[in-house]
């Protein structure tokens, strides 16, 4: 873990506006994720048993 000090001001700026990247790009690909299941309901029980793993 790592503490945040005001020296590193822009670091922790940039950390925290990867990590809003990343949560965007997790959430779009969760919501095709989800699309592609309704659509192909089938493929539901591979998904699930991913998660569980």
């Amino acid at each position: 873990m790592f503490a945040y000090s005001a020296s590193c001001a822009a670091d922790h700026a940039v950390g925290a506006q990867r990590v809003a990247e990343w949560e965007e790009r997790i959430a779009a690909l969760s919501r095709m994720r989800d699309t592609l299941v309704r659509r192909m309901p089938w493929l539901g029980g591979q998904v699930a048993s991913r998660e569980l793993s």
